[in-house]
Formats: C-alpha cells, sequence, structure tokens
C-alpha cells in the first residue's frame, strides 16, 4: 500500500465548508480511483488540514495527487492560497480495528 499526505494551510473559518464540499464532491470522485483503499481529511485546527490518500500502489497514489490539484483548482481554488505540503510513500507497518468505525 502507499500513503500521500497532503497538508493545506486556510483561513480558519472556511474549514468547514471545505470539509462540506471535499465530502460532498473529492470523496465521491477519488473512491472510484484504480487502487482506491481510503481518504480522510482531517481538522488539525487554526486552518490546518490534513488529507491522506490510501491506495494499492504508488500509480495510484500518485494519481490522485494530480486529481487532487485538478480538483482544487476546479472547485476550491478561492479557499487555497499556496500549494500543499505533501509527502508519500510505502506503507511498512499497519493495524486496524476488526470492530473500526471511521464515522464514529
Amino acid at each position: 500500500m502507499h500513503l500521500t499526505i497532503r497538508e493545506y494551510q486556510v483561513e480558519p473559518q472556511a474549514v468547514g465548508e471545505i470539509m462540506r464540499r471535499v465530502n460532498e464532491g473529492f470523496v465521491p470522485l477519488i473512491s472510484q480511483s484504480p487502487g482506491f483503499v481510503a481518504f480522510y481529511a482531517v481538522d488539525l485546527g487554526n486552518g490546518c488540514i490534513a488529507s491522506m490518500s490510501i491506495f494499492t500502489d504508488k500509480a495510484g497514489a500518485d494519481a490522485s495527487t494530480a486529481l487532487s490539484a485538478e480538483h482544487i483548482k476546479q472547485h476550491l481554488a478561492v479557499f487555497f492560497p499556496n500549494p500543499p505540503v505533501i509527502r508519500s510513500g510505502d506503507v511498512r507497518a499497519y493495524g486496524i480495528a476488526a470492530h473500526a468505525n471511521p464515522h464514529a
């Protein structure tokens, strides 16, 4: 598996609207991408948002970075004055609870 983390700095008052738009527009789009495993967007506070995309391989993860950039350009550019900090790498260890509910 391959994971990409993108970190964005935005105006704190825009975080709610950004998250709404990501849930409604970007999540359905990225979830249809080849090799998609999971996507998370996290409000880190003070206008900092991180997103994590998990794919079965690097090619899928790389494609998701291009997809994300294009989606932001077309639908969210007004909220993102600066490019994100992007980090990506192979998942080397992980664990998940059988009863985990990401919507809890």
